[in-house]
């Protein structure tokens, strides 16, 4: 991007860890074309602004929580996946939760939405100032504790 002969001097540096470093000194206007056009590239790229939100120790831990927490009703037979949405506050907090995709078994759905208000506060990092809840979905699997699954 920049013309050798317009590079006025470059130097080699240490930093503290012994690493090397090259520097350029370019003149003024050299350097505010090379800045105008990075620029004009930046413009032309998606820059991702969305919050990320995860439970505290990432989705193994999430799976683990699920599987130790979950009760499956009484008397329950089969295997079902149902699925509950939920807001992330920004503090963390889970609210707002309600089903997606349900149970015909009201015990199940009523297991769910149970076990997302209990779990613990999701850790939410911002890009942008502003701070708005984060919506999510999770699936949540419900076997008969007795049955055997081949597949």
């Amino acid at each position: 991007m920049v013309e050798p002969q317009s590079i006025e001097k470059i130097e080699i540096k240490n930093d503290s860890f012994g690493n090397q470093a090259v520097f350029f000194t370019l003149p003024s206007e050299t350097l505010s074309q090379l800045k105008s056009k990075v620029d004009e590239t930046r413009k032309q790229l998606f820059e991702n602004y969305d919050p990320i939100c995860e439970f505290p120790g990432g989705n193994g831990l999430l799976k683990e929580w699920l599987n130790a927490n979950i009760r499956i009703p009484e008397g329950y037979k089969g295997h079902e996946r149902v699925v509950v949405l939920f807001k992330v506050q920004p503090d963390g907090e889970i609210t707002d939760a309600k089903m997606l995709k349900q149970s015909k078994n009201e015990a199940v759905n009523e297991e769910a939405l149970r076990l997302v208000g209990e779990m613990p506060k999701f850790r939410v990092k911002y890009y942008t100032p502003k701070k708005m809840p984060v919506g999510m979905a999770l699936p949540i699997v419900f076997k008969d504790p007795n049955a055997i699954y081949i597949r």
